[in-house]
């Protein structure tokens, strides 16, 4: 028959209860010198009362046994209990790092709903990886956003036709839904503006305001204080964005100045239905320098491809020139020879021009004498007659002095109004149109107005 454990360590205590008290016995005989009977037996009792503690053993040792045996177990399972909680928690963390690894983010730690310090602990750790992720990602894109947009940059030589395709790319990159690209133009001049080289809505083009001044508008703002403008409550009717649903106000709206050697040299709009994030904006400022940048550069191009132009236009003028003068140097060594020839032609001529001029000096004093009668016959028309002249339009260029008299105008007033403003109250308007018929067709029209 085969026992476990605690069956041999009872047994085994039953065993040695009762051979404790034979030996007690036996000692205590022993040392009384006193034979060993049954009746001796009651006789140490009756001595030594410490010896019916003994005789419990049998029934005490069993007991204590059982006892021990079951705190042991109770101690051992508590331990194996205790391991395999560990080991199953060892597991726990195995497997949810393996998926860690693997690159499963999406996956939550037991352990952690659980309370277990290790499991926060690890958890902590999945949420700075996933916010280290998170930013390698954006720092990546914008990267590629960064490299994407040079590589457009640098293809363009055209600034309308790198204005499209820049606000285009941005809309699309960023997620937005609307925007516009503006240049400065007219630097030179005393009243530069912003002039719209580019817009972008819905995948086509859309109708805006082409141009502003410095200070008009949020982007006239913009360009005065060299700063970005970050609006998440739009301005009524600032802008709408069209789709198939109707218009929308916008929930976001950003305008960035393009700066470079701190001069703007154009204005980024953009608008979307959603907050563009904060690693978009910082996008958007990366990039915005490099197409001031390239705006600055394509400005230039055109203005020393303008210039080279004209430089080579005026140096075939130039050659031009010299081959006339060269034409003119031969025709003037023809003409020397010619006038030599012609010199005593020349005299004769000489004498007969002599004539024409007294003749010529006749007929301008009775010019004058005519210009003289002229000038006195048109200050009495002044002074008798209402004369007007008038363009094509019908705007008062001329009055005599006899005409503001009569209509009760100064010539200030009526010089660049409308020849209606003399109308008569009683003439009807359409009576005008027969004067201007009658008159742009070549013809005289008399009557009274």
């Amino acid at each position: 028959m085969n026992l476990n454990f605690k069956q041999r360590l009872i047994y085994g205590s039953i065993i040695v209860g009762f051979i404790f008290p034979i030996v007690a016995y036996c000692i205590t005989i022993f040392q009384m010198n006193i034979r060993c009977t049954f009746s001796s037996v009651f006789v140490i009792h009756q001595d030594f009362y410490v010896l019916y503690l003994i005789d419990l053993a049998p029934i005490v040792l069993p007991m204590v046994a059982y006892f021990v045996n079951h705190f042991v177990e109770k101690k051992a399972e508590q331990q194996i209990s205790t391991i395999n909680k560990q080991l199953e928690r060892s597991e726990k963390v195995e497997k949810y790092i393996n998926e860690l690894s693997s690159g499963n983010f999406e996956v939550e730690c037991e352990l952690a709903k659980e309370g277990d310090s290790l499991g926060v602990s690890i958890e902590n750790l999945k949420t700075s990886l996933l916010t280290f992720r998170k930013d390698e990602e954006r720092r990546n894109w914008i990267n590629e956003g960064v490299a994407k947009f040079l590589e457009i940059l640098r293809d363009n030589d055209n600034l309308d036709k790198l204005g499209v395709e820049v606000i285009t790319n941005l809309i699309k990159y960023t997620g937005a839904n609307q925007g516009g690209i503006f240049a400065v133009t007219g630097q030179d001049s005393k009243e530069p503006y912003l002039r719209q080289i580019g817009c972008y809505a819905y995948n086509r083009v859309k109708l805006a305001k082409k141009e502003f001044l410095k200070g008009e508008g949020l982007i006239g703002q913009c360009w005065i204080e060299k700063d970005i403008i970050n609006l998440y409550e739009i301005p009524d009717k600032y802008v709408s964005i069209t789709s198939g649903l109707g218009e929308t106000t916008p929930q976001h709206l950003i305008i960035i100045p393009l700066i470079t050697n701190e001069n703007v040299e154009g204005i980024i709009e953009i608008a979307g239905f959603t907050k563009l994030e904060n690693y978009k904006l910082e996008f958007l400022k990366r990039v915005a320098e490099n197409i001031a940048l390239t705006i600055l550069h394509v400005r230039v191009n055109q203005t020393t491809q303008t210039l080279f132009s004209d430089l080579k236009n005026q140096a075939e003028e130039l050659q031009a020139q010299e081959e006339e003068l060269r034409q003119n140097m031969e025709e003037l060594k023809a003409t020397s020879e010619q006038m030599q020839r012609s010199k005593e032609e020349a005299e004769r001529i000489s004498y007969e021009l002599t004539q024409t001029n007294q003749n010529l000096i006749e007929a301008t004093f009775r010019e004058r004498k005519v210009k003289a009668e002229l000038d006195q016959q048109l200050r009495l028309i002044n002074k008798t007659a209402l004369v007007t002249k008038t363009d094509k339009k019908g705007i008062i260029t001329y009055v005599n002095d006899y005409f503001c008299e009569i209509t009760g105008y100064t010539r200030e007033e009526l010089m660049g109004q409308n020849h209606n403003i003399v109308r008569h109250p009683d003439m009807p308007k359409g009576a005008f149109k027969d004067v201007w018929k009658t008159i742009g067709s070549g013809n005289i029209w008399t009557g009274i107005i």
